[in-house]
């Protein structure tokens, strides 16, 4: 693949002069997007004007005045003025990105110029899987952290007790309303790390099923324990094209479970999945199919219970049902399998 052309950055632009060129609804999306960022907006609905550009810190020229254009890009050359000319990016220092804000969160997406199309796609695709809720969890993030920092917690348990928040109900609690619930849950995280409880220090294991073997057939409840795991026990089955959505820096234990292959011993998966758990990891362990159709889930969760170690289940989509399913076949219909 070839280099991004682009460096990603967000800019500081509280009480920068920017100017906007241009009418119509570009030309007043990018006033809007700049004056929330708490820029001083110099609006000129026409095209460029020597001197529109002095004292500027940025500018967009959204006029569509090809002769403009090419004075706009000689002054703000002059004035050392950021320049975008809207859709002819041979004159542009800058492009805007599609972006999904939620809040302080803001996701920036770019094709580099080569499809504006493929990058709002992604922009929505996002917005339609992370909802507001992610902005006032960063909120709840951002006050956290600065009581832990005024507070001299060490950084290292400073980053426990991120890492619980993230793994906690606070976002749920978040995602329903209920913000008092959501800081009451979030300050007895933190207090913990004031009282250096060893409790700080545990993780989890997650039971969850790989589904039938296509990645697109995840539950989303498993992708996101895939991206936030530390570990990763899996068994053999499991398409490495799911493991690829871990994090890059996830360990990955291969426990076998393939007929007629030298596999793991279940005692010594479970020890292994308590101990992580103890150091303080996430344990995902990634079985095909469900967890609990032949697949020692029931075995697997008392034993983590025995050790003391919190212990969840996300449920997959059985082969049983989905083999039969792309094949075109319904394990029950009416007046032929009625169950």
């Amino acid at each position: 693949m070839s280099r991004p052309r682009y460096f990603p950055v967000f800019l500081d632009l509280r009480g920068r002069r920017c100017v906007v060129l241009g009418r119509g609804q570009v030309a007043d999306e990018k006033a809007a997007a700049l004056h929330d960022a708490g820029a001083t907006v110099a609006r000129h609905e026409r095209p460029f004007r020597s001197g529109d550009f002095a004292g500027a810190f940025l500018a967009v020229d959204a006029s569509g005045d090809v002769a403009g254009q090419a004075a706009a890009r000689r002054e703000a050359d002059h004035e050392h003025t950021l320049l975008n000319v809207v859709d002819v990016a041979d004159r542009c220092d800058w492009i805007a990105p599609a972006v999904v804000r939620r809040g302080p969160v803001q996701i920036a997406i770019s094709t580099s110029g080569e499809s504006p199309f493929l990058a709002a796609t992604l922009r929505a695709r996002i917005e339609a899987l992370e909802g507001s809720e992610w902005g006032r969890f960063a909120e709840v993030m951002g006050r956290v952290r600065r009581r832990l920092r005024r507070r001299g917690i060490a950084a290292d348990s400073q980053r426990r007790v991120y890492e619980r928040l993230l793994r906690s109900d606070v976002l749920a609690l978040l995602r329903d309303g209920d913000a008092e619930a959501a800081e009451s849950l979030a300050t007895a995280i933190e207090s913990g790390a004031y009282r250096g409880e060893p409790a700080d220090a545990i993780g989890e294991v997650i039971l969850a099923g790989a589904g039938p073997g296509d990645p697109s057939l995840l539950t989303v409840a498993a992708r996101d324990a895939i991206a936030g795991a530390d570990v990763i026990f899996h068994d053999a089955l499991v398409d490495p094209a799911v493991l690829r959505l871990s994090r890059k820096d996830a360990r990955m234990v291969n426990v076998g479970k393939r007929a007629g292959s030298a596999s793991i011993s279940q005692t010594e998966i479970n020890a292994a999945m308590a101990d992580a758990a103890a150091r303080g990891d996430v344990v995902v362990r990634l079985k095909g199919g469900d967890p609990f159709l032949f697949g020692r889930g029931g075995e697997e969760v008392n034993a983590m219970h025995t050790a003391g170690v919190a212990v969840r289940v996300i449920p997959g989509v059985s082969a049983a049902l989905s083999a039969p399913a792309a094949a075109g076949i319904p394990v029950t219909h009416r007046g032929v399998a009625g169950s």
